[in-house]
């Protein structure tokens, strides 16, 4: 790897946080040091883990700062602490198991230096398999503005390309929440969609690693609480501006309410699961075939596969 010049205040931290992610982490810092800038530190922090990940990280290189917790701590948590060591003008993020291309920090950079009122910035991303083989690519609209509106109906920010400007996060007193295990970045994204212009772009900048093991999807059950502890976090923040997209918040809950039913009926709890499909079916024509399919297992736990719920999202969108 090739070793950068050492520098007091970095133009980019780059967070990573990791527990256990030995088996991909060094595919991801090769893409962090074949960068096409170089102004960087990375800020990794160990979540207790117990394989080989620190004997790795280890052997980046000198702007690499080595943060451990004390004891494993959720991750909204954990990147909270990691947010605390960076020193950079902008904070980008990078978990073990994903990749960026060689361009993304020089492509984000000169978005930022075009648009000094943009605080967080963010592109698509390319999905790929456990064996690093493409699913297909993922690309947010662009967009630059107000967007708050836009992200309650299809929050389309993902975890591997965003920059957020560290100096607005302090100024607000704004981080990740120790308490969220599942949707950290919908909970810290969603308020700073409340309070500045946001920029997104359909450029691909990165690779997200799909599989059955990730935190994400092994923390499913979490959605729909984190989910309304977003929403009640963004009235507080923001109220008039809240207000102004009352609809769009009515449906951003209903959409908490569908990740508590996809919970219920992945552990047999079907009648609660009819209860709480029935109480969104007014807010959009999409939950009534699926209250309808609450009522058959077999066809819901079908319908909702990986690739037949992208399927039918496409449809739903055109």
């Amino acid at each position: 790897m090739v070793k950068n010049s050492v520098k007091s205040c970095p133009y980019f931290s780059i967070l990573i946080n990791c527990h256990n992610g030995a088996k991909f982490l060094e595919q991801a810092l090769e893409s962090v040091s074949s960068q096409s800038f170089r102004d960087y530190e990375v800020v990794f922090v160990d979540n207790c883990s117990t394989d080989q990940s620190a004997q790795i990280a280890k052997k980046f290189d000198g702007n690499l700062k080595y943060v451990k917790t004390a004891s494993k701590v959720a991750l909204g948590h954990a990147r909270k602490i990691g947010v605390d060591h960076c020193e950079g003008d902008w904070i980008a993020f990078l978990d073990t198991d994903d990749l960026w291309h060689p361009n993304k920090l020089s492509f984000q950079k000169s978005i930022v230096d075009a648009h000094p009122d943009v605080k967080l910035v963010y592109g698509g991303v390319t999905e790929i398999d456990e064996h690093g083989k493409s699913i297909r690519d993922v690309r947010p609209q662009n967009f630059y503005g107000d967007k708050l509106g836009g992200l309650l109906l299809d929050f389309d920010v993902n975890m591997v390309t965003p920059v957020i400007n560290r100096a607005f996060l302090e100024e607000n007193a704004l981080n990740f929440s120790e308490e969220i295990m599942a949707s950290e970045e919908y909970h810290l994204f969603m308020r700073v969609a409340a309070l500045v212009p946001i920029f997104s772009t359909d450029e691909i900048l990165g690779s997200y690693r799909v599989y059955g093991n990730s935190l994400t999807f092994k923390a499913r059950d979490r959605w729909h609480i984190e989910r309304k502890m977003t929403l009640d976090a963004l009235s507080l923040l923001a109220p008039d501006k809240v207000q102004s997209y009352a609809r769009e918040m009515e449906y951003a809950s209903a959409r908490g309410y569908y990740y508590r039913a996809c919970w219920e009926m992945s552990v047999g709890k079907y009648a609660q699961a009819w209860k709480t499909m029935a109480s969104i079916t007014s807010v959009s024509a999409i939950y009534k075939p699926l209250f309808i399919c609450s009522f058959f297992p077999p066809l819901w736990h079908i319908i909702h596969k990986p690739l037949v719920r992208r399927y039918l999202m496409k449809l739903y969108r055109k």
